[in-house]
C-alpha cells in the first residue's frame, strides 16, 4: 500500500511535467499528489498504533501484572474491583511517544464495557439540576474523577486517549490532591521518560480495604481510598521507584512521598512487578530519579539581562490588570492538564507556591503542533499577552505558539 501511494504520487508529478497541460489541470494534480500523500500518513500512524498497542501489552506481560485476571484495553491493563467500584490496579507503559504532537483531551468519561458487570458512571460523582441539554448546572459529591493512569500519558493515540477516560480507570480523588501532588507525580514520570529517553512501566492503585468510606450520594457505592500508591520500573536501566500518598493535598516534595517497590507491596499486600527482580525492588536509589537539590523552584531571570519591554515574573506581577500586551519571562517548572482540560505552566515557582501562571484554554490548544504542557517544561520562555489578577493568582492567557519566545 506504501509504494502505491508514492508510485503513484510520482506517476502524476511526472506526467504534469512530462505532458503539456494547462496550468489548471497540472495544480489539480498537484492537489490530488498532496491528498495521496496526506492518506498515506494517516494509514502509516493508524499502523505505527497498532504496532505501539502490540508493544505495550508484550512489556505488561513480560515485566509481570500484580495478578492473571485482568483486561486489557489498547494500552493499558487493570483488574476491577466490584466490592469498591473502581479499578484494584491499572499498569500501563509510558513511552518516549510521549513527547509527540499530542491529541487533545476528549474528557469522555463512560461506562467501561468491558466490565461485565458494570463499572460507575457520572452519576456516582455529581448531579446536574436538570437544566437543558449545553446549559446544565453541575453538583459534585466532593470528588474529582481522578485517573489512575493519567490521560495525559495516552496523548500520542487518539484511541488510547478516549478509553483512559473509561470509569474502571478512575477513581475518587480529594481535589487538592488530583490537582496538586498527583499531577505533579504525573508529571515528574513524564519528564523522566523525555529527558531518559526510556520507556516506564508504572502500575497504579487505590488501597482498597474493608470498611472504607463510601460516596454518599453514588448509587453504585464507589468507595474513597484514603491512599494511593504508584510504581514505576525502568527496563534499561533496570531501576525502580514508588510512591505512597494520602487522598487529601499534600505540601511536601515529592521525594519525601517516594519509597522502593518493596516498601510499597508492604502496604498494599500483593506483589507488583511479578517478574522484576526482588533485588531491583528492594533498592532505591534517590539520586538516580530526583535532580539533586531539586526545590520547588527557581529563582527569577535577571532582570537586567532581559531584551527591552521583556519583564521577569516579579515586574510582570505589578502589570496586572493594566491591559497591556507585555512580554514575561521565566522558567517553566511545573505543568498540566486541568480537569477542565486547559493547559497550565507555573514560571519559577510550582504549585501551590506559584506566584506567575500561563494558560492556555483548551479550545486553544489545538493551535498548537504539539503538546505545550510536555514541550515547554523546564524551559526558560518569555511569553506575550495581558496579565491579570484572578483572586491571588496572576495569570497570562496566551492562544497560539507565535505568542512564546525562547531565550
Amino acid at each position: 500500500m506504501v509504494r502505491k501511494f508514492i508510485f503513484s504520487s510520482f506517476c502524476l508529478l511526472l506526467s504534469s511535467i512530462l505532458f503539456s497541460q494547462s496550468s489548471e489541470q497540472r495544480l489539480k494534480e498537484i492537489v490530488d499528489s498532496m491528498q495521496l500523500i496526506e492518506d498515506l500518513k494517516i494509514e502509516l500512524f493508524d499502523r505505527y498504533n497498532q504496532v505501539s498497542y502490540s508493544i505495550i501489552q508484550d512489556d505488561l506481560q513480560e515485566y509481570g501484572l500484580p495478578s492473571k485476571d485482568f483486561l486489557t484495553h489498547k494500552a493499558f491493563a487493570f483488574e476491577y474491583s466490584e466490592e469498591h467500584e473502581q479499578a484494584k490496579w491499572v499498569a500501563h507503559v509510558i513511552t518516549p511517544d510521549v513527547v509527540k504532537l499530542g491529541v487533545k483531551r476528549t474528557n469522555d468519561f463512560r461506562v467501561d464495557p468491558l466490565v461485565s458487570t458494570g463499572t460507575t458512571d457520572s452519576i456516582d460523582y455529581y448531579a446536574y439540576d436538570g437544566s437543558k441539554e449545553g446549559d446544565k448546572r453541575y453538583f459534585t459529591y466532593g470528588y474529582d474523577r481522578g485517573h489512575l493512569a493519567p490521560s495525559a500519558d495516552f496523548r500520542w493515540s487518539k484511541e488510547a486517549l478516549s478509553e483512559s477516560y473509561y470509569y474502571s480507570n478512575i477513581s475518587p480523588q480529594a481535589p487538592g490532591f488530583n490537582r496538586g501532588k498527583w499531577a505533579d507525580l504525573e508529571g515528574f514520570l513524564r519528564k523522566y521518560v523525555i529527558t531518559k529517553k526510556v520507556k516506564l512501566l508504572v502500575i497504579t492503585a487505590p488501597i482498597l480495604r474493608e470498611g472504607l468510606p463510601k460516596i454518599e450520594q453514588s448509587p453504585n457505592g464507589v468507595s474513597i481510598p484514603e491512599q494511593f500508591i504508584k510504581v514505576a520500573y525502568d527496563p534499561v536501566n533496570k531501576q525502580a521507584i514508588g510512591f505512597i500518598m494520602d487522598n487529601k493535598e499534600l505540601t511536601e516534595s515529592l521525594r519525601q512521598y517516594a519509597v522502593s517497590v518493596d516498601e510499597v507491596e508492604k502496604v498494599i499486600g500483593y506483589d507488583l512487578f511479578a517478574n522484576v527482580s526482588e533485588n531491583i525492588e528492594a533498592e532505591f536509589d534517590e539520586s538516580a530519579w530526583f535532580d539533586e537539590g531539586e526545590s520547588d523552584g527557581v529563582e527569577p531571570l535577571d532582570q537586567a539581562s532581559l531584551p527591552f519591554q521583556h519583564f521577569n515574573t516579579i515586574a510582570g506581577i505589578k502589570q496586572a490588570g493594566s491591559k497591556k500586551r507585555i512580554h514575561v519571562c521565566g522558567t517553566v517548572v511545573d505543568s498540566r492538564y486541568s480537569r477542565k482540560g486547559h493547559a497550565w505552566l507555573n514560571l519559577d515557582k510550582k504549585y501551590p507556591n506559584q506566584i506567575f501562571s500561563i494558560m492556555i484554554p483548551k479550545e486553544e490548544i489545538e493551535n498548537f503542533s504539539f503538546d505545550p504542557i510536555v514541550q515547554y517544561v523546564n524551559k526558560e520562555l518569555c511569553f506575550e499577552g495581558e496579565v491579570e489578577k484572578w483572586g491571588d493568582t496572576v495569570v497570562m492567557k496566551i492562544a497560539k505558539p507565535e505568542e512564546v519566545d525562547g531565550l
